[in-house]
């Protein structure tokens, strides 16, 4: 009878460490991935490229300054975001290890609408600079708002038609083709002709944060 008990508690014992051992496979799966996000941090907002992403952390490449133990948050094309901290660094990535257990599917899905119904778009930073806009054969400087691979928001004195063909040039990018998608209260949406690279885009900002512009 001992040796029954035994050896039911011995088998009793090595499911559970299989259990505990397959939910440890299943939360280190990592899936791979080339998805840009937008970090956001304490000091700081910059687009980054989400390398691989398990339920609980993901691997990026990176643009800007980051230290162990920062709190950071990852936002997605999905409309989701979710919160964590840095866990590693080299190089140019950063290990993040999120606050809880997620989804990587409800992450990663590409959607048309964010949860609160608004349209996906690509992720935007918020900037403060100046641009310079020329639109008919008038140039006029113009206040850049935000910005994103495929465009910006600008505050411009100039009477804009969406539609319109213009050119705009932003610090250390130069004069690019694009057209007047929206204007309302002296705010319009521009958006490029040609979209900017991740790698364009990212060392570009690099270089402004860094005083290379």
């Amino acid at each position: 009878m001992r040796a029954q008990l035994q050896g039911w508690f011995q088998s009793s014992g090595d499911y559970a460490t299989t259990l505990i051992a397959n939910e440890r496979r299943k939360s280190q799966r990592h899936i791979t991935v080339l998805q840009v996000a937008k970090l956001v941090t304490e000091t700081c907002e910059e687009l980054c490229i989400v390398r691989d992403i398990s339920s609980g952390g993901l691997k990026a490449e990176i643009y800007c300054p980051l230290q162990l133990d920062d709190k950071v948050q990852i936002q997605f094309k999905s409309g989701q975001q979710v919160d964590g901290h840095v866990v590693w660094l080299e190089d140019r990535q950063a290990g993040i290890e999120f606050d809880q257990t997620i989804e990587t599917e409800r992450l990663l899905v590409r959607r048309e609408r964010d949860p609160e119904g608004n349209p996906v778009r690509a992720p935007r930073l918020k900037v403060d600079m100046p641009g310079m806009l020329r639109v008919n054969g008038e140039q006029a400087c113009v206040h850049v708002g935000d910005i994103s691979q495929d465009g910006c928001k600008v505050h411009s004195d100039l009477l804009l038609k969406p539609g319109i063909g213009c050119e705009i040039s932003l610090p250390g990018l130069g004069f690019r083709m694009a057209a007047v998608r929206w204007f309302r209260d002296n705010e319009a949406g521009v958006r490029f002709h040609e979209r900017l690279s991740y790698q364009e885009f990212a060392q570009w900002r690099h270089r402004l944060v860094s005083g290379g512009i």
